[in-house]
């Protein structure tokens, strides 16, 4: 029997004929499955096409971000090194005001750092004029790496306000380049520092506050307590008295044989001679004569220069106080010679007398007591405080200072945190809170 009319016909399968025919028609259900199948498969391919791409851009947005990672790393430490040379060369190059022009790029690449550059800057465009200042330090950085179609380039910009700390020497009441000595009932209560040994006659009355510092190799006497041993000497403030000058009143002598000042006050708001200077600055240029002060009232600074060795002699009862400024009180070079400050504790400047309203009340009835207080700076042999009983508050500098006579050495912490014009540390130091990314001009 044909195969076509075999028992499979009972069956309900259709002869292979009938599915060859080009007629035949597959079951409904058989074109569903198909075209479902079509469907998954169209879905799948797609879904492995898009996962493909996203693998794709994945990676290239990684090899980008490592690639900027890569870029600020490189920059952050080229910044990083801009600024510890600049740092570097403030601190070795006690001349860097004057070496260095306010605003100008300076390249960085001789000292190995390239493509980096800095800029220190001044308000007011002049690093040199004071050493107060503080400084806006700028450094510019530009980093190249190899990319995929040239060079990965990123400039970035870092700016931060640095400045000066006050000179370590104003930390002391009495800052010696060589010996101390103290004789006569003197009273201390404040920091003492010498650069040779320290000592006294065993009369000294210590108050809280008192110290006593020196150099290794030298001595204090056993009752000057507590002491301390410094490894080296500390370099002493060396102030251009030029900056002051500058903005000073001159003062004339009163008598020919010396320069003497008497009967006078000197503020920023009067003077015994002429029109007040507007700073509270005055300066006697001695002209190598010997200069004697007596009854004299100052509040503000004052300067004296050029004695060619002769000695500064401040005689009967002086007041030196520190002015609105907070300019040192005196600045005397005596060069060779000897500056001695000798007050009675009895005296007073007597307006009365000397017919000078000294402490600028309104009144000419007053009976001031000596004293000086403020930031003494000396350049002589020696400098003697002494006769009997008189103050002395702040920082007092010199060469072979001697106290005697029952003079007061009383602290005044202020002077230690002071940023003054000669008397600062030289260095720069960041302003806290002014490290900041600027924007790159395009």
């Amino acid at each position: 029997m044909p195969w076509e009319f075999m028992p499979a016909l009972r069956l309900g399968i259709p002869p292979m004929a009938r599915l060859l025919a080009p007629s035949f028609r597959p079951p409904a259900r058989f074109a569903a499955r198909g075209a479902a199948l079509y469907a998954t498969t169209l879905l799948l391919c797609i879904t492995v096409t898009g996962a493909g791409l996203g693998l794709v851009t994945l990676q290239m947005a990684h090899r980008r971000l490592q690639r900027n990672l890569q870029l600020s790393a490189q920059t952050s430490m080229a910044l990083q090194s801009g600024m510890d040379w600049t740092f570097w060369m403030v601190d070795s190059d006690p001349n860097w005001r004057t070496s260095v022009v306010s605003g100008q790029d300076y390249d960085l690449a001789s000292v190995g750092l390239d493509q980096v550059t800095m800029r220190l800057e001044d308000t007011d465009g002049n690093l040199a004029d004071d050493d107060t200042d503080p400084a806006v330090l700028t450094v510019t950085s530009v980093t190249q790496i190899a990319a995929s179609g040239g060079q990965a380039v990123c400039t970035r910009r870092l700016r931060l306000t640095a400045a000066p700390a006050p000179h370590r020497a104003l930390a002391f009441t009495v800052f010696s380049r060589d010996a101390v000595a103290f004789t006569g009932g003197v009273a201390v209560s404040g920091p003492v520092r010498a650069q040779g040994n320290i000592t006294d006659d065993g009369t000294t009355a210590l108050t809280a506050g008192a110290s006593f510092e020196t150099v290794t190799g030298n001595t204090i006497s056993p009752g000057l307590q507590p002491v301390t041993f410094a490894s080296s000497a500390m370099a002493s403030p060396a102030p251009d008295l030029a900056f002051y000058t500058n903005q000073a009143t001159l003062l004339a002598s009163s008598s020919g044989g010396n320069f003497d000042v008497r009967d006078a006050a000197f503020t920023s708001t009067s003077s015994s001679q002429g029109a007040a200077n507007a700073n509270g600055v005055y300066w006697i240029d001695a002209g190598g004569q010997e200069v004697r002060l007596e009854n004299v009232y100052v509040k503000g600074t004052l300067v004296i220069t050029n004695t060619r060795g002769s000695d500064i002699n401040f005689e009967r009862p002086c007041r030196l106080e520190q002015g609105t400024l907070g300019y040192p009180v005196l600045l005397a070079d005596a060069a060779t010679g000897r500056i001695e400050f000798a007050f009675a504790s009895g005296e007073r400047l007597d307006e009365t007398r000397a017919n000078r309203d000294f402490n600028g009340d309104g009144d000419s009835a007053d009976q001031v007591s000596p004293a000086i207080s403020g930031l003494v700076w000396t350049r002589s042999a020696s400098v003697i405080l002494g006769n009997s009983g008189w103050d002395f508050t702040g920082c007092i500098i010199g060469s072979n200072i001697q106290v005697t006579g029952g003079v007061q050495l009383k602290r005044d912490a202020t002077i230690r945190s002071r940023v003054v014009p000669g008397f600062t540390d030289g260095r720069l130091h960041i302003v806290r809170g002014t490290i900041a990314e600027v924007a790159v001009e395009p």
